[in-house]
């Protein structure tokens, strides 16, 4: 499906920056249609011909609005990626977050059929619109970012679409899911297609409740990146002390990945 976008822009005093919204984005491979948020970063308006590279974000409805985020509160990520960019941390880059649906659990697993149709729906339908109407660099210059099931659909989309991205953050993910195929390195092992470029992946996770049973699916999945190719700087594993599975604690530590894929990335320069 070649998509049409309307986008409207955010009026809200409780978020910052130029947003737009475009609603209710159909798709010929899921049943839902869903918002997505687009973020432009500082000084967009200003050069014409500079181009960015652009990070797409899982549960797209918690990352700026609080209004919209999941308990009232959002990451705040358009405020943080601001000053990223302003104190020279960062490259500027376009954020685009797509928002969830009911059947995130089904979209978000990669097990799932529908984990695999949402995959077509970025690449095939999204991603297209969003280059043709803003001005992104292309080709494999986009990031993922995802915490939970998002962090886990994330990961796998490295590993199936690493045309389009150069690199994936999994905040908490929800590795634990692949148990039902063996386990994360069973899985990754056996997938098809695996990254056929330099890729970044970054994995955190919190030391509270839940949290701590993430580790060892974490370390598989670093080992099977190691085993693939991957050299040290292009992986990071963070452990927050205190942080737990909730928006608080993934909003205080996302300077991290933002750092991580824009700070030091040369696939993400423009």
């Amino acid at each position: 499906m070649r998509l049409t976008p309307y986008f409207n822009p955010v009026h809200s005093d409780r978020v910052t920056g130029n947003v737009q919204l475009w609603h209710d984005v159909p798709s010929a491979h899921l049943y839902h249609s869903r918002h997505v948020i687009i973020w432009l970063p500082p000084g967009y308006d200003d050069d014409d011909s500079r181009r960015y590279p652009v990070l797409y974000a899982q549960d797209g409805q918690n990352l700026f609005n609080p209004d919209t985020a999941f308990a009232g509160t959002a990451w705040d990520l358009e405020k943080i990626t601001t000053h990223l960019i302003d104190t020279g941390q960062i490259e500027p880059c376009i954020i685009v977050g797509i928002y969830n649906t009911p059947d995130r659990l089904y979209e978000y697993n990669p097990l799932r059929q529908q984990g695999q149709q949402y995959g077509r729906f970025l690449v095939e339908e999204l991603m297209p619109a969003i280059d043709h109407s803003f001005r992104t660099v292309g080709g494999r210059r986009n990031a993922l970012i995802g915490s939970s099931m998002g962090g886990l659909i994330s990961t796998a989309f490295l590993w199936w679409h690493s045309d389009h991205f150069f690199g994936a953050a999994a905040m908490s993910p929800s590795y634990w899911v692949l148990w039902q195929a063996g386990g994360p390195a069973n899985w990754l092992h056996y997938q098809r297609i695996r990254p056929q470029h330099p890729s970044l992946l970054y994995i955190d996770r919190g030391t509270d409740r839940s949290e701590s049973r993430i580790d060892g699916h974490a370390q598989e999945v670093l080992q099977v990146c190691r085993d693939s190719g991957f050299l040290s700087e292009q992986l990071m594993y963070h452990v927050a002390q205190g942080g737990q599975h909730n928006e608080a604690s993934w909003r205080a530590r996302s300077h991290l990945p933002l750092d991580f894929l824009f700070g030091r990335s040369p696939w993400a320069r423009g």
